[in-house]
């Protein structure tokens, strides 16, 4: 039988995790738009060599999940944060390959080509950026 120190550690370690990959996809999603602001190809490159971490970290945030749920007979309240925790961790990887997405487009553009639709979505996403 698990003791609640194991359960807590896990979710805490889980918490962490998606703190942790949050930031880098974040970061990533940045430097996408960037890159697509500025026609630059190489930090385009940079997203998409990146994208391995992100689905690995995610990949593990979902095998933490399993193996709380199947290692340390969680409670209800557990349970609930763990699901919570499984959720997000697919949505960020989700996120993460939106950013690679954006790159990779950046890598098809013609350096000079505007592409007046995306821009516009990207400057109605400004008010919502997280440093405003």
């Amino acid at each position: 039988m698990s003791t609640s120190s194991g359960i807590d550690g896990g979710i805490e370690g889980l918490r962490n995790g998606l703190i942790e990959v949050s930031s880098v996809i974040v970061g990533q999603v940045e430097q996408a738009v960037d890159a697509w602001e500025t026609r630059n190809t190489e930090l385009a490159r940079t997203v998409i060599a990146g994208d391995d971490d992100v689905d690995a970290r995610c990949a593990s945030l979902e095998r933490m999940s399993f193996d709380l749920v199947l290692l340390q007979a969680p409670k209800a309240h557990d349970l609930r944060l763990i699901h919570s925790g499984l959720i997000i961790s697919v949505a960020l990887e989700r996120v993460g390959d939106l950013a690679v997405a954006i790159a990779r487009r950046v890598e098809a553009l013609e350096p000079s080509t505007p592409v007046p639709e995306v821009d516009a979505l990207i400057k109605r996403m400004e008010p919502r950026d997280r440093k405003s």
